[in-house]
């Protein structure tokens, strides 16, 4: 169903894929489906005065760091300015984090920039950080319902490759070794599931 301004039109597909970021449990609980992802608040700050990972392209004056320290899960807001898990104390210790790692950001410890932005955005996410692409049920009554969902921290990076295997998975085409640890059938390999929560890191950065 799309909602537009004048009413909602009821649209028919053979083929969905749910890419619906921190809504993708809610697309697939519309099919009966539950997918085991949580959303976590996680904040960025970006400003002016360093050259060391610019933003904004080739001509970019901007830095942009994050640390991914929260984990906490909650249900997505409209409203990011709204939203209740962002810190206003984010900024300082983000910046005295990263001047651990880069000295030469410590000048910004003490004298924060005057030009900054402060925003938020949601991880998606599974318990042991592996996105989830390909059938969005292993058995039942989804037939042509396909997911790319929990691209996490890393959904920029990792885009155009999800998009490549997912596209495989609706067409029917051969997919590669790595397919079923990338899906929700990883969820029955009981010694991968083992390894995974074993592990001392998830990746988060």
């Amino acid at each position: 169903m799309v909602i537009e301004s004048g009413g909602a039109t009821v649209v028919h597909a053979n083929k969905i894929v749910n890419a619906a970021g921190p809504y993708a449990a809610h697309i697939a609980a519309m099919l009966g489906v539950r997918l085991p992802i949580k959303n976590i608040f996680q904040q960025k700050i970006v400003f002016a005065g360093t050259h060391c990972r610019p933003e904004g392209g080739e001509q970019g004056k901007w830095v942009k760091l994050g640390w991914a320290y929260n984990t906490a899960a909650s249900e997505p807001q409209e409203e990011l300015a709204n939203e209740p898990h962002k810190d206003p104390q984010f900024p300082e210790i983000v910046i005295r984090g990263a001047a651990a790692m880069i000295p030469a950001l410590g000048a910004y410890v003490e004298s924060p920039p005057s030009r900054f932005s402060h925003y938020g955005g949601y991880y998606t996410m599974t318990d042991e950080n592996w996105p989830l692409i390909g059938a969005m049920a292993v058995a039942g009554d989804c037939d042509g319902a396909f997911m790319v969902a929990a691209l996490s921290g890393f959904g920029s990076m990792a885009a155009c490759a999800a998009g490549r295997l997912c596209a495989a998975h609706v067409c029917g085409a051969d997919l590669p070794g790595y397919a079923t640890h990338l899906s929700l059938e990883r969820y029955a390999d009981k010694a991968l599931m083992a390894e995974l929560a074993g592990a001392e890191s998830k990746g988060l950065i």
